[in-house]
Formats: C-alpha cells, sequence, structure tokens
C-alpha cells in the first residue's frame, strides 16, 4: 500500500450522501469480524453483511409470513402477486439470522444503441444458523422451487463428495448459467447461483483462497471506527469489477453513469456502522487510485441540540446527517438519466419540461429543495409490521418558507404525472383493479395530503409536510403518527 495515500479528511458530504443516499435504505444489523466474512471470496463484486434480528420485534412478521405461506399453498395468488408474496416470505425468514448476499460476477447484454439488459449474474447468500434452523430455509427453498418449477423441466441432483455433497438445481426455465447449489453444512446454509460460485465459496471456508475479510478498506475501518460501540451492517462494491463485468458491453455508457456521481476513478467503497448508545453512526470508504478518504454519513447530536426532541422516544435508533439537498437531488437525478440509452433520456427530458410548463412550474430545486435542510434526522419508529431493515422514517428540516407548503401540492401532482408517463400509463387511475395496475408503479394522496409511492397495495414509500419537517417513512400511518408527535411538542 505505499503507492497510496491515507487521506484522514472527510469528503464532502454532499458527495458521500449522493453516492450512499440508495444504501442507507437498506440498514440491517450486522457484524464485521465474522465467519460471514471468511466466507466470502475477496474477489466479489459486491457484498452485503447483515447479523439479522431473532429479537421479539420479529413475532408479528413471522405470522405475517406464515398467512402468506398458507396463501400460497392454497393457490389464492396469481403468479405475479406469488412472486411478491414470496420474495416477503423470504425477507422474514433470511432476516432473522446473520447473512451474506454476494454478487460474483454481472454481465450486461446490449439490446439496442444504448440500451441494455441483464446478461448473466453469479453469487449466493451464505446464513449462519444452527442445524436446528436449517430445516425452515429448506422448507422454503422448497416452497419456492414447487411455485416455479415442475418435475418435467427441472432436475435435482447430489453432486460433490463427502462433507461437502450437495444438492444442484438446473431446469429449462432457467439460463444455462444459472444453476442452482446448496448446502446445509454445519452452522452455515449456503445457496448460490452460478456455475463455480459454489466452488469458489468452500475454497475460501478451507483458506485455499483470501476472504473479504483480509480487504485492505475493511482493516483501515476497523482502525478508525472505534466511536461504534456495536458494529451494525457493512456493504462493499468493488468498482474496479463492476467496470471489468459491465464497460466491454456498456462501453462510454457505463462511464457516464460513474461521472455523474463524480467517480470515475473510483476504485473500491465500504459502508460501515454501528451504535453508540442510541445513535446511530455510518461512514464510507473511499479508494481512488492514489489515495483514501473517508467521510461520515450520519452521526449521534450533541449534548443539548434543541433537534433531540424530534426523536420520538418510542424510537430505539438515531442518526443525524447533513446535506445540501439541490445538489444531491442532482447527482441522482444525473445519475438516472445517464442509465437511461439517448432516445429515452430525451423523452423524459421533454415531458419533463413539457408538463412542469402546463402545471407552471419552472424551477423545482428553488421551490422545494432549496428550502429542505441541511440537517436529517432517521429514526425507526414507528417500526414496520414486517419489520423490514430498509423501512424508517426520515425527518428533514426545512426553512419554514411561506411558499413550500403551496409548492408541495403543487409539485407532488407534477411528479403522479411523470410516473404515470415512465410506466408506460397514460391515464391516472382513482381504482387499479387489473393486474397490470397491481404492478405499476404510482404516486397516490390521501384525504390528509400525504403522499405515497406504490406497487398496487404495497406501498414504497410515504411523505407529508408540516410548518417546519418534511417527514418520509414506509407507510401512511407512520408519517401520519410523526406528524402528531411533531405537533404535540410544538
Amino acid at each position: 500500500m505505499s503507492s497510496v495515500k491515507y487521506s484522514a479528511d472527510f469528503v464532502s458530504a454532499n458527495k458521500i450522501w449522493s453516492m450512499t443516499l440508495l444504501f442507507l435504505l437498506c440498514i440491517s444489523r450486522s457484524v464485521y469480524a465474522d465467519v460471514l466474512l471468511k466466507s466470502v471470496p475477496i474477489d466479489v463484486a459486491g457484498c452485503y453483511l447483515s447479523a439479522g434480528d431473532q429479537s421479539s420485534e420479529v413475532h408479528s412478521a413471522t405470522m405475517i409470513s406464515t398467512l402468506l405461506t398458507a396463501a400460497s399453498l392454497t393457490g389464492v395468488f396469481s403468479s405475479n402477486q406469488q412472486m411478491i408474496a414470496d420474495i416477503a416470505a423470504s425477507m422474514v425468514e433470511v432476516g432473522k439470522y446473520p447473512h451474506a448476499i454476494f454478487l460474483q460476477k454481472i454481465n450486461s447484454r446490449k439490446l439496442g444503441k444504448g440500451s441494455f439488459a441483464l446478461g448473466s449474474f453469479s453469487g449466493g447468500i451464505i446464513i449462519r444458523a444452527d442445524k436446528a434452523s436449517h430445516s425452515g430455509l429448506l422448507s422454503l427453498l422448497k416452497q419456492i422451487i414447487d411455485h416455479y418449477f415442475t418435475a418435467t423441466n427441472t432436475r435435482i441432483t447430489w453432486v460433490g463428495k463427502g462433507k461437502f455433497r450437495h444438492q444442484k438445481l438446473t431446469s429449462q426455465n432457467l439460463p444455462e448459467w444459472a444453476s442452482w447449489e446448496w448446502i446445509s453444512l454445519d452452522k452455515r446454509f449456503i445457496f448460490t447461483i452460478g456455475k463455480g460460485v459454489f466452488d469458489k465459496v468452500i475454497s475460501t471456508m478451507q483458506n485455499r483462497q483470501s476472504s473479504l475479510d483480509s480487504l485492505y478498506l475493511y482493516k483501515l475501518a476497523e482502525e478508525h471506527d472505534s466511536d461504534i460501540d456495536r458494529p451494525w451492517i457493512m456493504i462493499y462494491a468493488n468498482i474496479t469489477k463492476f467496470r471489468e463485468h459491465l464497460e466491454p458491453v456498456m462501453g462510454q455508457h457505463f462511464d457516464d453513469v460513474l461521472r455523474a456521481f463524480e467517480a470515475q476513478n473510483l476504485r473500491q467503497w465500504l459502508f460501515t456502522s454501528g451504535f453508540t448508545g442510541r445513535a446511530f453512526i455510518s461512514k464510507v470508504y473511499l479508494r481512488w487510485p492514489k489515495k483514501i478518504e473517508m467521510g461520515y454519513l450520519t452521526s449521534k447530536l450533541p449534548p443539548g441540540d434543541k433537534l433531540a426532541r424530534v426523536i420520538p422516544p418510542q424510537a430505539t435508533s438515531y442518526g443525524v446527517s447533513s446535506t445540501d439537498f439541490s445538489m444531491g437531488v442532482d447527482y441522482l437525478v444525473n445519475t438516472y438519466l445517464e442509465s437511461k440509452n439517448p432516445k429515452k433520456r430525451e423523452k423524459l427530458v421533454q415531458n419533463y419540461h413539457k408538463v412542469m410548463k402546463r402545471a407552471g412550474l419552472e424551477n423545482v430545486h428553488e421551490m422545494l429543495f432549496r428550502h429542505l435542510g441541511p440537517r436529517v434526522i432517521i429514526h425507526d419508529w414507528p417500526k414496520h409490521p414486517l419489520n423490514w431493515p430498509f423501512a424508517k422514517t426520515i425527518v428533514i428540516e426545512h426553512d419554514r418558507d411561506a411558499s413550500l407548503g403551496k409548492n408541495w401540492q403543487k409539485i407532488l401532482p407534477v411528479w403522479q404525472e411523470l410516473l404515470a408517463k415512465i410506466t408506460h400509463s397514460d391515464r391516472l387511475k382513482k381504482t387499479h383493479i387489473s393486474l397490470s395496475g397491481l404492478l405499476r408503479l404510482q404516486i397516490d394522496k390521501t384525504k390528509d395530503n400525504i403522499w405515497f409511492l406504490h406497487i398496487g397495495p404495497l406501498v414504497l414509500a410515504s411523505a407529508g409536510l408540516d410548518d417546519r419537517f418534511l417527514v418520509i417513512s414506509h407507510s401512511v400511518p407512520a408519517v401520519r403518527a410523526n406528524l402528531q408527535y411533531l405537533k404535540s411538542i410544538e
């Protein structure tokens, strides 16, 4: 590492926040120096680690998962609804245990000029659980296999010898590269997709090749995360690997996406987080060609800070961040546009300007985003009924400008119309009964002016504005509860 200069200076909060915003919504407990890290090959493209949650809070989620399973067995769901039910049930079951989800390789294929689709990928999940718990995981896997495969088009065989003898699934319903392999091994349950991935994991476990815990950025984080009492989650992305896998097909298009994030030369990205008391502390480590940078994303409030009253006493954790929202939104929007082919990008921009002009809205940044922040509180009250790790509440202070409330009510209908165009629906329906409606991303509003983003009955996010804060959460009731709490402390 003599060629790499370590910089202790914190990088721009705006850059780090923008690069990490989507990952911040995927929080779930994790341990770093763990058997999971020692099982993941060091040359993965990316990895997400979680320590799971077996507390009493998961009981209601388990009950809902059981109901979903029962409904699946009785054939209540259509094929598309079944997929959503299986995803929800899998999240609940796997989320109970410490686990690592990793991406080994990913390739794209070209559809047309500037248009790409997934070509292939390989990866897996390693779950740390007592042998007695493996029966539940195997039952879940069997349920998924029964839903999507039949004996006429699928073959399950035993392969390997001795301790590592395991099962392998190949199917006419899957691409040739997408074989499944799994094993119940001591205190680990291993499931992989793709040729050679299973053998690679076993080789890593047997110390025949390097594992992720020998990563330099990880060792650096261990040294500098001394202000974190209880480690929580770790997410790693090897940008160099993504470039190797995707650039041969995507070419300049891949570089354009990185350029939108000012990350053209970024090589590796590591997110670490944890708790000190009730405070959630998170950091990012960035490896560039000639230096390494680190910076805080969230930290704890200083003693006596008035913003502490915004955190409900029922919240078991919180984090505070500071960011320039206008700049952050610019990064995200530009990156999204760069991910589209030129024709689609041009059409999106044209539709945006057309709808905005018709609505009499000239500059959303001036009307909305410049009024938000800089400080943001992220907390966990109320909890999601499924205890989903990404279901948090975000409370954003604003400058109390008199025009903000009116602008909010003007802008959201415009976004509603734009989203309808993006999802290829020119009509906004008040009721969505058809199957296509159930699977379409939509924005709607309640009678008390809480807006929510949803796919059919599944609400992804909700938002409400009062005279001091913008509240974003996982459901309409969660936003409503927080707005009521904020009003009670005025």
